[in-house]
């Protein structure tokens, strides 16, 4: 820049300028991100009449009142799609290939991207290109990445609202006993109280010695009778 001035300032002099311009702003200067212009545009992105075409379509077409919801009012549906469009910008973040994209482009691909999945007729319009200086044509392509990115992580989410079904056994194909819901019977007993007698048994082991220990005391009974008796002979003969 100083050469295409032909060195009409010093150093001196820009390094002076630049204090005062960091001084000014209180040295809170950041780089514009998607989040910033998003937030930018969260109010204006949407009209009176998107608003009164998406009823009119929900009118004319009921099986998309299934779909989509119907709102009371144009402030109740801003302030959904407004919600809606702050979470589709922070897609932008998780997506490689737009870390080249500049800001400004991604957060208009987030409007139109916002717009189609919540079915408004027209996804882009002669005023958006008016408010964001982007054609549809230039936003086309980061568009499809956004909404196939949001309903890819839309789908876990719904799958975890489903109830699981009970499916009950039977023997046969089970449509039938599917139909009919479980019974549970009650039944009724009755306690009686029994007097327990508890029995130590003996392990073999200690039956087998107190029979070798009875036969011992039986013969040792024997021995003694004999000599016994041989004692009160002599005492006779006496």
């Amino acid at each position: 820049m100083n050469r295409l001035i032909k060195d009409c300032y010093t150093g001196f002099e820009y390094k002076a300028v630049e204090r005062k311009v960091l001084t000014f702003f209180e040295f809170n200067l950041m780089r514009p991100t998607t989040a910033s212009f998003v937030e930018m545009f969260a109010c204006s992105f949407l009209t009176c009449d998107d608003y009164a075409s998406y009823c009119q379509q929900l009118d004319e077409l009921p099986a998309l009142a299934a779909s989509y919801p119907r709102y009371s009012c144009f402030e109740q549906m801003l302030a959904s799609l407004a919600q809606l469009l702050l979470r589709i910008s922070d897609y932008t973040l998780s997506i490689n290939r737009f870390s080249n994209e500049p800001p400004s482009l991604l957060a208009a691909s987030c409007i139109a991207a916002t717009r189609q999945v919540c079915g408004l007729p027209k996804r882009w319009t002669p005023y958006l290109t008016q408010l964001t200086s982007y054609t549809e044509h230039m936003v086309e392509p980061c568009v499809d990445v956004i909404t196939l990115f949001h309903y890819y992580h839309a789908m876990p989410a719904v799958k975890g609202l489903q109830l699981p079904e009970n499916n009950w056994p039977s023997p046969d194909s089970g449509f039938e006993e599917s139909l009919l819901t479980p019974q549970m019977k009650v039944v009724s007993v009755e306690v009686e109280d029994f007097n327990v007698i508890t029995v130590q048994l003996q392990s073999p082991n200690t039956q087998q010695q107190s029979a070798l220990g009875k036969r011992s005391r039986d013969n040792d009974k024997g021995d003694l009778q004999p000599k016994r008796l041989k004692m009160d002979q002599g005492r006779e003969q006496t």
